[in-house]
C-alpha cells in the first residue's frame, strides 16, 4: 500500500540537510507538534505536490489533512471505519478504503473533498488500497475471520474479488503494496493477525491476478513491507525480523538486525530506507538505513513532550517519507491515548530575498511601471507567486496585483496611482516549507497641484485689545475643504494656538477672531488632501500698546491759551510717572521738549526701566528757565524699549511751565 507513497519522479533532495553523516542521536524537529484531533490510527499518505499529509481516523470515521508541521487545515468525515490510503502517482487522488462504508472512495487532494464512492459489496469491508495495473486494489476481510483481496476498475465501477491463488488460508485482510518502478506489480502480505508469513507477488497488469513468487516461510505476525526505489527487492518487517528480499527469487538478500520490535517501513525516493520500532524503552525509535546497507546511518528518537511521563511510542505502519524530499513522518502515540504527526529531518528553509523598484517620481494618473526580483538558493521556480501591494494617502496596503516569477525570479506589473504624494509600494513572497518569506517596500514621489489660499490682513495695524477678524480664502482642491486659522503673538511667554478648524463655506472662505493685545503672525494652514499639496499662509499683524505719563511736583495748573499747563516752583524737580503694559526688560522712553523761536525743540530724554506693575518714574532736574514752555511724553518703540512684541506708540503730551 504505502510503497506507492514514494514513487513520484521529483529531484533528490541529498546532502547533510537529508541525511546525517554518521549515526545522530536526534532528529531535526519542526516548530510545533500538535496533537491530532483523531481517536485512532489508520493509515498515513503524504502529498508532495499540494504539501498535505493524510491521517485516516477508523473510530470516529475520518481523514484529518495537514501541513507539513503537523496543523490541521482540513477533516473529512462520513468514512466510518476508514483505514488504508495510498495516492495515484500524480497526487491528484487519494484512495480510501472504508471499511463500513463497503466503498473505496476516492477524494480530490487539492481540495480535500470528496469525488467518487466505489461500493465493493456488503459483505466486503475493505481495509487496505492500493492502485496498481490501472485498478484500485484493496485487501478486505469477509465480518468473520477470513479476508482476501479484489479490485475494483475506476472506469466502470467493476468490482473483482480474487479467488483460486495457490496461497495458504488469509486470517483477515492482507495488506498490499505497489509501485511504478515495477508497474503491474502487486505485492501481497498476510497481516499481522496470525503466526503464518504468507509474501505473494502478483502480475496484475491484465487487469486479473497472476502469481508470480511467493514465499510463506520469511516469518510470522508481519507488520509492513515497501518497495525499494528502485523495484528489485521487498524491504519486509515482522515482529522480531526484517529482511530484505529480492523479488525475482524471493531470496533474502540482507537482514537488519538492529531494529528491536520493527512495526513499520517506508522507503525514500532516494532509496534510503526508514524502519521503526514500538519501544518507549529504547534510544531510539527510527532506524534510517542508506540503500544497500545494512548498519543505520541515521537513529531518531521521538523527544519527550513536556507533561507526559514517557517518550511517545512510534505507531504501527505510520512512518512515512516526503516523496522526493528529505522529511520523514512518523505518528506518535502518548501515554494518555493521544496522537501526534512529527515531522522529522526538517531541513532549514532557503532564505528568499526580495527586491522592488519604481520610478522615484511619477505622474498622477499615468501608468508606472514596478519591477523586482525574488532570489534564493536554490532559485524558486518560475510562477512563483508574489503579492504587489501600495500605500498612499488614501489607501493601506491596497492590492495593485499578483504576479509570478520568471526563471531568474524576476517579475513585474503596472498602476496607475489616481492620487499624489508619497506612494509606497511592497512586493511579497509568503513563503513555504522550503523558503522564507520576502518582502520589500520602495516609494514614489507624485507631485501635487498647489492650492490657492490666502488670509486677511497682512500688515494692518490695531489698537490695543482690539479683537480683530481675520479671514482665510481657498481655492480649488480634491476632496479636503477643512482649513485651519491660528494666532502666535509676539512673545517667548505667548504659545501659538488655532483659533478654527472648518470646512470652508461655499465661497471658499473661513473667518476666525481673535482679541490683539501684542503683534501676531497669524496662519492659515490647509493640511492637503490626495491632490493638492498641503499649504500654509501668513499674516502679520501689529499692535499699538497704550502708553501715558502722569507729571507731579506741580503747585497749579492753567491754561495758557486753550492748552492745559501745569506750573511748577523753579526750584522744584517735577516727577513723571509712565504707565504701559508690563514686558520684560521693557523701556519707556521719556521726551521733554521747549518752546522756543516758535518751534518746539529737544530738552532731553531718556529711557526709564519699566516696573512689574507697567509703571516707570522719571524727574527733570537741573536749572529750570522761568517762564519757558516745557512739554513731555513717553513713548515705546519697538526693538529699542527693550522688546519687540508691540508696534512703536507714542503717548499725549503733558505741558508744564516754570515760576519762581
Amino acid at each position: 500500500m504505502r510503497a506507492s507513497r514514494a514513487v513520484l519522479t521529483m529531484a533528490v533532495l541529498l546532502g547533510s540537510s537529508a541525511l546525517a553523516v554518521g549515526v545522530a542521536t536526534g532528529p531535526a524537529l519542526a516548530d510545533s507538534h500538535p496533537l491530532l484531533d483523531i481517536a485512532s490510527f489508520g493509515d498515513i499518505a503524504v502529498d508532495a505536490v499540494h504539501k498535505r499529509v493524510f491521517v485516516s481516523d477508523p473510530t470516529t470515521g475520518k481523514i484529518v489533512v495537514t501541513d507539513y508541521k503537523g496543523a490541521e487545515v482540513a477533516e473529512l468525515s462520513g468514512l466510518p471505519g476508514v483505514g488504508g490510503l495510498a495516492l495515484s502517482a500524480d497526487s491528484s487522488r487519494l484512495y480510501a478504503a472504508v471499511s463500513q462504508a463497503h466503498a473505496i472512495v476516492a477524494i480530490v487532494t487539492g481540495t480535500a473533498t470528496e469525488a467518487e464512492r466505489y461500493p465493493v459489496g456488503d459483505t466486503v469491508y475493505p481495509q487496505d488500497v492500493t492502485p496498481a495495473g490501472g485498478k484500485l486494489w484493496f485487501g478486505y476481510s469477509d465480518g468473520s475471520s477470513g479476508g482476501n483481496y479484489g479490485s475494483v476498475d475506476p472506469a466502470d465501477a467493476t468490482v473483482h474479488l480474487r479467488t483460486g491463488l495457490d496461497i495458504n488460508r488469509w486470517y483477515g485482510a492482507p495488506y498490499l503494496y505497489s509501485s511504478t518502478a515495477v508497474p503491474g506489480k502487486l505485492m501481497v502480505l498476510h497481516n499481522d493477525g496470525s503466526s503464518s508469513g504468507e509474501l505473494a507477488l502478483v502480475d496484475v497488469s491484465s487487469g486479473a491476478e497472476a502469481e508470480v513468487a511467493q514465499d510463506d516461510r520469511l516469518g510470522s505476525f508481519n507488520e509492513d513491507a515497501a518497495f525499494t526505489a528502485d523495484g528489485s527487492h521487498l524491504v519486509h518487517v515482522a515482529n522480531g525480523a526484517e529482511w530484505l528480499v529480492q523479488l525475482s527469487d524471493m531470496t533474502t538478500t540482507m537482514t537488519y538486525p538492529s531494529v528491536y520490535r520493527a512495526n513499520g517501513v517506508d522507503v525514500a525516493s532516494d532509496g534510503r530506507i526508514a524502519i521503526t520500532g514500538n519501544n518507549s524503552d529504547s534510544d531510539a525509535d527510527i532506524y534510517v538505513y542508506a540503500a544497500g546497507a545494512a548498519s543505520p546511518a541515521q537513529t531518531i528518537a521521538l523527544p519527550r513532550v513536556d507533561g507526559e511521563w514517557n517518550n511517545e511510542e512510534v505507531v504501527d505502519r505510520s512512518v512515512a517519507w516526503q516523496p522526493g524530499g528529505p522529511r520523514l513522518f512518523a505518528v506518535g502515540q502518548n501515554d494518555d491515548g493521544g496522537y501526534r504527526l512529527w515531522t522529522l529531518n526538517e531541513p532549514s528553509p532557503s532564505i528568499a530575498t526580495m527586491t522592488v523598484n519604481v520610478p522615484a517620481t511619477a505622474t498622477r494618473a499615468k501608468p508606472l511601471a514596478i519591477s523586482g526580483t525574488l532570489t534564493a538558493d536554490p532559485q524558486l521556480p518560475a510562477g512563483t507567486e508574489v503579492v504587489v501591494t501600495k500605500t498612499d494617502l488614501e489607501v493601506s496596503y491596497a492590492p495593485v496585483c499578483v504576479t509570478t516569477t520568471d526563471a531568474a525570479g524576476a517579475f513585474g506589473c503596472t498602476d496607475t496611482p489616481a492620487v499624489g504624494g508619497t506612494v509606497s509600494y511592497r512586493a511579497a513572497f509568503a513563503g513555504n516549507d522550503d523558503y522564507t518569506a520576502a518582502a520589500d517596500l520602495t516609494a514614489t514621489t507624485i507631485p501635487r497641484a498647489t492650492p490657492v489660499l490666502t488670509l486677511s490682513s497682512n500688515g494692518a495695524v490695531y489698537a490695543y485689545g482690539t479683537t480683530a477678524t481675520f479671514t482665510a480664502a481657498l481655492g480649488a482642491t480634491y476632496k479636503n475643504r477643512t482649513v485651519e486659522i491660528w494666532a502666535d503673538p509676539y512673545g517667548s511667554d505667548q504659545v501659538n494656538r488655532l483659533l478654527k478648524k472648518a470646512t470652508v463655506n461655499s465661497a471658499g472662505k473661513l473667518a476666525a477672531s481673535f482679541k490683539l493685545t501684542r503683534n501676531a503672525t497669524l496662519t492659515a494652514k490647509f493640511p492637503g488632501d490626495a491632490r493638492y499639496a498641503p499649504r500654509s499662509v501668513t499674516s502679520t499683524v501689529y499692535t499699538k500698546v497704550p502708553v501715558g505719563i502722569a507729571l507731579s511736583k506741580h503747585y497749579k495748573t492753567g491754561k495758557i491759551g486753550s492748552t492745559k499747563y501745569y506750573y511748577v516752583h523753579k526750584k522744584t524737580h517735577p516727577n513723571f510717572t509712565t504707565t504701559i503694559p508690563y514686558y520684560a526688560n521693557r523701556k519707556q522712553k521719556v521726551i521733554v521738549q521747549y518752546y522756543a523761536k516758535g518751534k518746539w525743540r529737544a530738552w532731553s530724554s531718556g529711557f526709564i526701566p519699566v516696573e512689574t506693575n507697567g509703571k516707570s518714574y522719571s524727574l527733570l532736574d537741573g536749572s529750570h528757565p522761568v517762564d519757558v514752555r516745557f512739554r513731555v511724553r513717553s513713548a515705546y518703540l519697538k526693538g529699542t524699549s527693550g522688546d519687540n512684541v508691540n508696534y512703536t506708540s507714542y503717548g499725549t503730551w503733558k505741558n508744564f511751565i516754570f515760576k519762581k
